[in-house]
């Protein structure tokens, strides 16, 4: 969702144009095509009243004080005693009394006596006079700015860099979750809440979207970060992975509304969300099969070792559904065996990440990324044919 991406469509008369991505355009199934018949733009925004923050951009937005947005609703939300209390009282005085006839009034007199007695001459008797109302609050307020200040310096927040301004737009989204009623739902569009931020920070960010969103509010992220994912929420949240298959060039979109493991794992988000495999979501995948068939007595016989689990279990599972197996060969008190046994991927994979010592000699076995991959593919499918739905199994 960048600020200066530029797609091709039509207006309402078939003309083509150029779309930048802040201008609202709707689908015509008719004709096939992206258009932007007069007027829609308004109609929609005013109905869903996005917020977005872009990850390329300065977020002016945020900088302005405005009634529709987010920095003047926070603004107005949290001055309403002071619109309605003695100090602003005063200034409403002080006003009339600068702007009222002992003030700038007595200085336009001559200028109005000559406008009326030109006016006059041309339409009868017509009279003209200038009046200065005072301003409303969201005008007073529209006039306000974010000042930083460095080493003693202050200087307009749009002149810094993007990292603070971005942090600024975020931070701001914070405190407003605080104060945001439910009847005033907002739409938020935010891409890459994680550029600039610590993990921690993610997560300080996420707790507060999560406010928001339990106001009424909708929040849409675009990200690559697996500590923004990690907070998904099963039944409240939903996952769209956009994604581009290279074997046909083409793009997928795939939604996943729940997860394997609760609370979430970052080494299942990332292999769902990213396809990039992690020892962690391995080693889950792993340990879940093998509480399960521990808890099954006729299948282990009362011995537990990890070989036996491969031998009754996660063999007989490969030759059912055709999963690979591989040539492992086995060390034992400090030596290698002088033959090699036929095992299933997933067993020599946990024997490797849990004995790295067994890989110093390169002709022996060798630990790849690429293994890994397959023996996550390999338990996914064991686990789902075994529909297995209760994640927290225990030893019994």
């Amino acid at each position: 969702m960048k600020k200066n991406t530029v797609e091709q469509g039509r207006d309402d008369k078939s003309k083509k144009i150029a779309f930048d991505i802040k201008k609202v355009r709707v689908f015509n199934f008719q004709k096939k095509q992206f258009e932007n018949p007069t007027g829609v733009g308004n109609t929609i925004t005013n109905l869903i009243d996005p917020q977005i923050i872009y990850a390329d951009m300065h977020n002016e937005d945020y900088q302005d004080f405005g009634t529709t947005k987010t920095t003047g609703k926070l603004i107005q939300n949290i001055t309403k005693e002071f619109q309605t209390g003695q100090e602003f009282s005063d200034l409403k005085k002080a006003h009339e009394k600068a702007f009222g006839e002992d003030g700038i009034k007595k200085y336009l007199v001559d200028t109005e006596s000559d406008i009326n007695k030109i006016l006059g001459d041309q339409f009868g008797d017509s009279q003209m006079k200038f009046k200065f109302d005072f301003p409303n609050v969201s005008d007073l307020l529209k006039r306000g700015s974010i000042l930083s200040t460095e080493n003693g310096i202050e200087t307009n927040i749009s002149e810094k860099g993007n990292g603070l301004q971005r942090a600024l737009a975020l931070a701001i989204i914070q405190i407003y979750s605080r104060f945001n009623a439910k009847e005033e739902n907002t739409q938020y569009l935010i891409d890459e809440p994680e550029i600039y931020l610590h993990p921690n920070a993610q997560d300080k960010l996420i707790d507060s979207l999560v406010n928001l969103s339990e106001s009424g509010n909708q929040i849409f992220i675009t990200t690559h970060s697996p500590y923004i994912l990690r907070h998904f929420r099963e039944g409240k949240d939903s996952i769209i992975i956009l994604s581009l298959n290279r074997e046909n060039n083409q793009k997928e979109i795939k939604f996943v509304d729940s997860l394997l493991f609760t609370p979430t794992s970052i080494g299942e988000v990332t292999y769902i969300a990213f396809g990039v495999p992690t020892i962690d979501f391995h080693q889950l995948l792993f340990t879940k099969l093998y509480l399960h068939w521990i808890n099954n007595i006729e299948l282990n016989h009362g011995n537990l070792s990890l070989k036996n689990f491969d031998d009754t279990f996660l063999q007989e599972q490969c030759d059912l559904q055709s999963l690979p197996k591989q040539s492992f060969i086995p060390r034992n008190r400090g030596r290698w065996s002088d033959s090699s046994e036929e095992r299933t991927i997933p067993y020599i994979v946990r024997n490797e990440i849990d004995h790295p010592e067994t890989l110093d000699d390169p002709d022996k076995n060798v630990w790849s990324e690429d293994n890994l991959r397959k023996s996550i593919e390999c338990l996914l499918a064991i686990y789902n044919s075994l529909n297995i739905n209760t994640i927290n199994e225990e030893i019994i």
